[in-house]
This record gives structure tokens, C-alpha cells and sequence, in this order.
């Protein structure tokens, strides 16, 4: 029984330094630029036949977002998901999920660029 538990404590020892070993693998991966992760934003499509019925929403407060956004420039994909779930107060998968059922929006996965998310100088 004595040696079960020491058994026990040595494996999760072991299983806690594996994953900081691995932690700062990742970490290092990343700060080289050996990986990188992927964002999500959100772009317009069609957006130059935005009147024609069968592209507009039923959904009137979907309707809203969707103007409030493209009157804003942040459907031209430089806006993460994330950055713009802040702006706007809302929560990012519900953002998420509002564009990928609305009909003119994409959600477009990309690598981060050194441009994104920033304010324009407008």
C-alpha cells in the first residue's frame, strides 16, 4: 500500500514536469516562429449587391449588426474575431456564430499579420 502511493506521487510528479517541459516547447515554437496559430475574422461577401433579396436576413437585429459592421470597415478582414468581440462588447463565439449563419459574412482563419487589430488612423 506504502509503495502504491509513492508509485502514484512519482507518476504525477513526472506527468507535471512533462507538461512544463512541453509548455515551454510550445512556448519556444511559437517565439521563433517555427508554429503560429491561427485567428479568425470575419469578411463581407457580395458586398456590392448587398440589396438583393435572396442575400438579405429575415433577422432584423442580424440585419443591424451586419450594417453597424460594415459601416465601421470591420468586415474587411483585418479585425480578429477576438479583437472585434471586445470593441463590440459581445461574447467571440457568439460573434462567431453570427457570421458563420449570416449569409454575407465568411469567417476566414488566417495567420495573424503585423497590421491586425489596430486602430486606423481615420
Amino acid at each position: 500500500p506504502g509503495s502504491q502511493d509513492g508509485a502514484i506521487m512519482l507518476h504525477q510528479q513526472m506527468v507535471k514536469d512533462l507538461e512544463e517541459l512541453l509548455y515551454a516547447v510550445a512556448i519556444w515554437l511559437l517565439s521563433h516562429g517555427v508554429i503560429t496559430h491561427l485567428q479568425e475574422y470575419l469578411v463581407v461577401v457580395a458586398a456590392s449587391d448587398t440589396s438583393s433579396p435572396d442575400t438579405v436576413s429575415n433577422n432584423e437585429p442580424d440585419e443591424l449588426l451586419f450594417k453597424e459592421l460594415l459601416e465601421n470597415e470591420y468586415l474587411n478582414g483585418d479585425l480578429s474575431i477576438m479583437a472585434l468581440s471586445w470593441r463590440l462588447g459581445m461574447d467571440p463565439q457568439k460573434l462567431r456564430s453570427w457570421g458563420l449563419r449570416h449569409k454575407r459574412v465568411r469567417v476566414l482563419s488566417r495567420v495573424p499579420t503585423a497590421g491586425d487589430d489596430l486602430e486606423s488612423a481615420t
